[in-house]
C-alpha cells in the first residue's frame, strides 16, 4: 500500500526513472540514492532526496522490503535558485560596469577569472588561467608593477590597489584598476581575491 501511494504522488516526469531505480534494488542492487518530486497535500510538488537499501532476512536470501528515508530539498533548492539569481545579477552588473573578478592561488600560480574579466581581455570564458599568462597581457612597466603587487600581497598580506595600462587590441591601450585582497587561513595566505575594472 505504501509503495502504491508513493507511486501515485510522484511527479509524472519523474515516475519512470524512479520506478526503474526501485526495480533495480529489487533485482539485487545494494542501495540507491535519487531525487524526485512528490505531490504535496496542497497540490504543489516538493523536491525529495531519497536514500534506501534492500532488507534480507538472511545473507543471499530474497529481498523482503526496502527501507529508506525521504529528505525535503525545498530549502536547499530555494537557496540554490537565490544563488543563481544573485550570480546572474552580479554577471549583468559586472558587464554593465565592466568589472570582473579574479582569484589567484599564490602557491600554484593558478588563477580563475570571471566571465566578464575574460571578455575584457578578449579570451573565451572558462579559459584556464595562470599568473604567468595573466602577466603576459601587460607591457613591461605594468607587468612588473602587477607582479610586485601580487608578490607583496602573498608574502606580506598587503592588499593591492593599482592602475595599469593594458593593450586592448587594434592598437588601443586601456587603463584598468586592479584591487586585490589576501585571504589568510592559519596565518598563511591561501588565496588572493579581487576585482578588475576597465
Amino acid at each position: 500500500p505504501h509503495a502504491k501511494a508513493w507511486e501515485r504522488l510522484l511527479h509524472p516526469d519523474d515516475k519512470a526513472r524512479s520506478l526503474e531505480t526501485v526495480a533495480s534494488v529489487r533485482r539485487g542492487e545494494v542501495s540507491y540514492e535519487m531525487e524526485f518530486r512528490m505531490r504535496h497535500k496542497d497540490g504543489h510538488y516538493v523536491p525529495i532526496l531519497s536514500r534506501g537499501f534492500p532488507v534480507r532476512l538472511q545473507a543471499g536470501g530474497p529481498i523482503v522490503r526496502i527501507i529508506g528515508t525521504h529528505f525535503d530539498l525545498t530549502p536547499i533548492k530555494r537557496s540554490q535558485q537565490q544563488t543563481e539569481k544573485s550570480n546572474q545579477l552580479l554577471a549583468e552588473v559586472g558587464k554593465m560596469a565592466q568589472v570582473g573578478g579574479w582569484e589567484l592561488d599564490p602557491v600554484s600560480g593558478v588563477a580563475v577569472w570571471s566571465d566578464e574579466l575574460c571578455r575584457i581581455h578578449g579570451v573565451r570564458a572558462g579559459t584556464p588561467m595562470s599568473v604567468s599568462v595573466w602577466l603576459g597581457f601587460y607591457q613591461a612597466d605594468s607587468r612588473m608593477r602587477l607582479e610586485a603587487a601580487i608578490h607583496r600581497a602573498a608574502a606580506e598580506r598587503v592588499p593591492c590597489d593599482l592602475e595599469l595600462e593594458f593593450p586592448a587590441g587594434a592598437g588601443i591601450t586601456k587603463w584598468a584598476r586592479i584591487i586585490g585582497q589576501p585571504i589568510v587561513e592559519d596565518g598563511k595566505v591561501i588565496l588572493l581575491r579581487g576585482a578588475f575594472q576597465d
